[in-house]
């Protein structure tokens, strides 16, 4: 045994020096054991047996039968030689040939029984059956063509009844819009344990999509869908062990997320007090469960919904994301700034971002010196100032629309982030400075917007025509 008293001693010279001498005297008296005295050990090891030896295995122990010799009496290549009778006076070869026999049954005789009882070889694949009907040998499929879907072949997904609802289309949409690392690490696992769950999160992506093709009206995929995940909720409601559950929570959170986007005002409220009745009955908005997440995926969606209905939310949300919340980072963390969400003096995430171009930076560090100049406002102090005004006229004029970039260079990914952040602010410094909600603004702002636009054009035109009649 070697000791030592830290881990450092058991590397010093002396000691590595011992481990080594020890080891090649071990395996030094190891070889010189004999060779038959070796494999009669390995045969009685292998076997468990405990007799002793004969005599007679002893002297015919001296040959060792070789790895291919008995592979090939195991295939059945070869035969076992027998044992012959000889008389006690025999001649030189038929000693020798009796001698050679008993060492090959005795040498035979040390290989493992396990071999005798292997099973026989089973082909990987089977041949194709035959008398059975099968779905897929009444057609046959043509050259590149699958079976079923692409995405879900088989079918594995929860379907919906309705024909004209596309699972596996709007799983694809969900997935590439929506999708993240974390909700793959935590919410799906969750989504996909139910029906309703799942398909509920469909419902948001065709909603969205509406939205994309400005479709007037809902499409017959998003009623359909929405419908039966209503049915689905209502279903769970009349079972008392999953009425009040994280998945029929999860799925009634999620139908709000869609009815926000089709901005149903009576479908959002009638909703939102459903599962403010399961989350009492469930003994509060901490018992949620999947770590918290269901509860905080609640509150952001019902403050949302707030937002964008001008409403004032529920206390139980408004207070779990004030308590659960952190407002310290350090310099180096990644987080989802904004002009309304900036724990930091300044947007540390958002510079380091190489999709953020140095005008949509400019433009969120304006908008949210005039949001920290009306918040800080009292009454004392005037209304409009004269600071508001000036950042009010630098964001709606100073910054150039997409139309007049699009003329000096080819768009990209991040000019098209540019704009959307352009009409935002746009939108928010037009509230701000008529001091009135978001939804009225708007009008207001589109206004602006072709007031800008005219002004812009009176410009570009007066600049060309004095360019045909200067010389």
């Amino acid at each position: 045994f070697i000791t030592g008293n830290k881990p450092a001693d058991f590397k010093a010279r002396n000691v590595m020096t011992k481990v080594r001498k020890q080891a090649m005297g071990s395996y030094l008296q190891k070889e010189k054991k004999p060779r038959a005295q070796r494999a009669r050990l390995q045969s009685e090891d292998s076997t468990g047996s405990r007799t002793s030896i004969t005599s007679d295995q002893q002297e015919s122990a001296d040959g060792v039968l070789s790895n291919r010799e008995a592979l090939k009496i195991w295939r059945g290549e070869s035969r076992r030689p027998r044992k012959k009778s000889t008389s006690p006076v025999r001649s030189p070869a038929s000693s020798s040939h009796g001698q050679n026999a008993t060492n090959s049954e005795t040498q035979i005789s040390r290989i493992p029984p396990s071999i005798d009882i292997v099973l026989s070889s089973v082909p990987i694949v089977q041949p194709m059956r035959t008398g059975v009907p099968l779905p897929y040998m009444q057609t046959s499929a043509r050259p590149f063509q699958s079976i079923g879907k692409p995405l879900d072949p088989f079918r594995t997904l929860f379907q919906a009844h309705h024909p004209r609802v596309s699972v596996e289309e709007l799983k694809f949409h969900c997935s590439r819009f929506f999708g993240t690392r974390a909700m793959g690490q935590h919410w799906i696992p969750t989504l996909v344990k139910s029906p309703h769950a799942f398909l509920s999160t469909l419902c948001i992506a065709s909603a969205q999509l509406d939205a994309v093709q400005n479709r007037p009206f809902e499409s017959v995929q998003t009623t359909a869908l929405r419908q039966e995940v209503i049915h689905l909720i209502g279903q769970n409601l009349l079972n008392p062990e999953s009425k009040v559950d994280d998945n029929n929570i999860i799925a009634l959170t999620q139908l709000i997320a869609s009815e926000a986007i089709g901005s149903d005002d009576i479908a959002i409220g009638y909703h939102e007090a459903g599962v403010a009745a399961m989350v009492k009955a469930r003994g509060g908005i901490d018992q949620l469960g999947v770590n918290g997440r269901v509860a905080s995926t609640l509150s952001w969606v019902c403050l949302e919904s707030a937002i964008l209905r001008e409403a004032k939310p529920r206390p139980i949300y408004s207070d779990f994301c004030a308590s659960n919340s952190t407002r310290a980072y350090p310099n180096t963390a990644i987080i989802p700034e904004s002009p309304l969400f900036c724990p930091r003096e300044d947007f540390r995430t958002v510079e380091r971002s190489s999709r953020c171009a140095p005008r949509t930076l400019d433009l969120l560090k304006d908008i949210r010196m005039m949001m920290d100049l009306f918040l800080h406002e009292t009454k004392r102090s005037r209304q409009n100032s004269q600071s508001l005004k000036n950042l009010y006229t630098k964001i709606t004029t100073e910054y150039p629309c997409l139309t007049d970039l699009s003329k000096n260079a080819i768009l990209n990914y991040s000019d098209w982030t540019y704009e959307a952040i352009r009409m935002t602010c746009i939108i928010q410094a037009t509230a701000i400075i008529k001091r009135v909600p978001l939804s009225e603004a708007l009008k207001y702002a589109a206004q602006t917007e072709n007031t800008t636009s005219l002004y812009a054009s009176s410009a570009s035109a007066s600049t060309s025509a004095e360019s045909l009649i200067s010389p």
